[in-house]
């Protein structure tokens, strides 16, 4: 579940991710500790923070004895404490960028998508689905998500199928294609390299140049990265979670500081 540290654990804190909670107002013997997954609740505006150092005041003492006038402590079930050193691990998904280009975003996790998809289409369904994961449950859910009888499904690559710690792949990528791709509804979706010979290749690629200098189109940039950090952006595609965006290396500094990039 956790993000890498920067700095490792070296005090006897619980290996596992949780918190003190103050389960009853009392003797410090109310405190418990509490298995919790943070990066379970991390939405909207939320920041997660790796605690490195806490202070422990007399404020922690009225909040576990039940004296401390604030609302957000009034009742057991907190962690006392507001005085940390920490950094900052991840932040929280904000949708509003995805919806202002009039998108609405759903969670493939979830056990219900092909039912918010149906909920979002009146119970039709999308005319096409587009799959990068390409696993038998994926494919499988975002077909339902379409239209019955004909709706469409395009894979365009197989996530799914690399090794959980990126060494490897699953299967061949040609036998699972065959095996989860099955005209006329599901197909691989793909440009090959005559693609950008022909003139209407090159007429949508000088569009999009144009909306991304005009400003009509946007690019999120999450990270900027130097060529020598190849290994780290590797690591980091493993775990896409960790970036929201798009992920650049910085080849030649001087030239790339002339345009107007931004990222973490």
């Amino acid at each position: 579940m956790s993000p890498d540290l920067t700095i490792p654990n070296t005090s006897s804190t619980p290996s596992r991710p949780g918190r003190w909670i103050v389960t009853e107002f009392g003797k410090p013997e109310v405190l418990k500790w509490e298995s919790w997954d943070p990066m379970s609740e991390l939405s909207g505006d939320d920041v997660l923070v790796r605690v490195i150092t806490a202070g422990i005041s007399g404020a922690d003492n009225l909040q576990r004895a039940g004296g401390f006038p604030d609302p957000r402590v009034s009742k057991p079930g907190f962690t006392p404490g507001y005085e940390i050193v920490g950094e900052v691990l991840a932040f929280g998904e904000s949708f509003d960028y995805i919806r202002s280009l009039g998108i609405e975003p759903i969670d493939r996790h979830a056990p219900n998508l092909v039912e918010q998809v149906h909920n979002l289409t009146n119970g039709q369904g999308v005319d096409v689905a587009y799959d990068c994961v390409c696993s038998e449950e994926s494919v499988k859910n975002f077909l339902a998500a379409t239209k019955a009888d004909t709706g469409r499904l395009f894979g365009f690559g197989m996530m799914g199928e690399i090794a959980d710690d990126g060494g490897g792949m699953r299967e061949d990528a040609h036998h699972v294609f065959r095996k989860r791709l099955q005209k006329p509804r599901t197909s691989f979706f793909g440009l090959n390299h005559s693609f950008w010979k022909k003139e209407e290749g090159l007429a949508e690629f000088y569009d999009i140049v144009e909306k991304v200098r005009s400003g009509e189109l946007d690019p999120v940039i999450a990270r900027l990265l130097p060529l020598s950090k190849a290994v780290e952006a590797h690591q980091l595609l493993i775990d896409g979670a960790k970036v929201k965006g798009k992920m650049v290396f910085i080849v030649a500094a001087e030239l790339a500081a002339t345009v107007p990039l931004s990222g973490g």
